[in-house]
């Protein structure tokens, strides 16, 4: 059987291997995002990180030095805020779920009917490309990317503040929620520099860096009827779509 005191140290030693390789992966996203030309969504990541936090253990300590338990009680007695209203506003701060459930919406609602539109006039050579779909693919990613960095904050702040949102913490030790805040940043982080390379990547296609590959053929294809006619400027394109016979 293994002591208490062993298996303590054992899950100490794994917390530290994890910081250690959340802190390593976030210096070389960080480099990387550097060393490609990203330099601002370093800095969005930071600020998002470092807003959430600030705000948080300022009125951690104001609240600790009022002597009160919970940061709850604190904004309902001395700030009038409903604690109903800051239930709420923690929720939305820390649910990845709804995070989750936002981004795909934003993915259905502004992105799927453009691509299957796409693929169902593609057909018929009347396609237009989608408009504003990396726009909306964009807002999506870079939503999840500040939601993780802001709930990193969180984490962290819980970790090392005096009182807890709605009273003393429980379940995981100060030391497990700092690997946790480490890890979850190192997601944004991550996250972030994978936006980054699928938008290079798209804006050298858009740059014709790709015009021979399979992805360029089946754009033609899919709007073969929506080119004009040699010779003659200024018709309109639309014009040739057997939908406009």
């Amino acid at each position: 059987m293994v002591s208490q005191r062993a298996a303590e140290w054992i899950s100490g030693t794994i917390e530290l291997v994890w910081f250690i390789l959340a802190l390593s992966t976030i210096w070389l996203s960080i480099r990387t995002l550097n060393r490609r030309g990203h330099p601002t969504q370093v800095n969005v990541i930071w600020y998002a990180f470092s807003l959430i936090f600030v705000i948080r253990i300022a009125v951690a300590f104001a609240a600790y030095a009022e002597g009160y338990s919970s940061l709850s009680m604190f904004l309902d007695h001395e700030l009038h805020i409903s604690s109903e209203y800051t239930l709420r506003l923690h929720s939305w701060l820390t649910n990845i779920r709804e995070e989750f459930v936002l981004v795909i919406s934003i993915i259905v609602v502004a992105i799927a009917p453009q691509l299957l539109t796409y693929g169902l006039a593609g057909i018929f050579g009347c396609a237009k490309p989608p408009a504003l779909v990396w726009y909306f693919e964009e807002l999506a990613a870079w939503s999840l990317i500040k939601f993780l960095a802001a709930l990193s904050a969180i984490v962290f702040e819980e970790a090392i503040s005096p009182i807890g949102f709605q009273g003393e913490s429980i379940g995981a030790t100060p030391a497990r929620q700092i690997v946790e805040a480490a890890l979850i940043l190192m997601s944004a982080f991550g996250l972030a520099v994978l936006q980054t390379q699928l938008m290079d990547i798209v804006e050298g296609r858009s740059k014709a860096a790709f015009t021979s590959t399979w992805a360029t053929w089946i754009h033609r294809k899919a709007t073969r009827n929506l080119t004009t006619v040699p010779g003659r400027s200024g018709q309109d394109p639309n014009k040739h779509c057997p939908a406009n016979s």
